[in-house]
């Protein structure tokens, strides 16, 4: 049995099949941008390496390599994690 969720319930509600491939890719690239973002504060060498590339920002979107967008939040949640870890035991932003 699957909880219900406020995600599931609008797009439920949605018209159709376009409408709703639409809302998940809306959602995606608001994630991702999350991640990247994410992922930039932390300074990781990754990072480091996609900025010296010739576009940045295509570089940085890779990091989601076609995920879904229930996985790119589950990884946005664990770098947030390991970023409170960083920043409450080694005083890194």
């Amino acid at each position: 049995m699957r909880w219900p969720t406020r995600r599931g319930t609008l797009r439920a509600a949605l018209p159709d099949s376009a409408s709703r491939v639409k809302q998940e890719d809306q959602d995606r690239k608001q994630v991702l941008e999350s991640l990247a973002r994410t992922l930039v504060r932390l300074e990781l060498p990754a990072v480091a390496r996609a900025q010296a590339s010739l576009v940045p920002a295509a570089a940085l979107r890779r990091c989601g390599r076609g995920l879904r967008v229930a996985t790119l939040r589950m990884r946005l949640r664990n770098w947030r994690r390991l970023e409170q870890y960083l920043a409450a035991t080694h005083g890194v932003p």
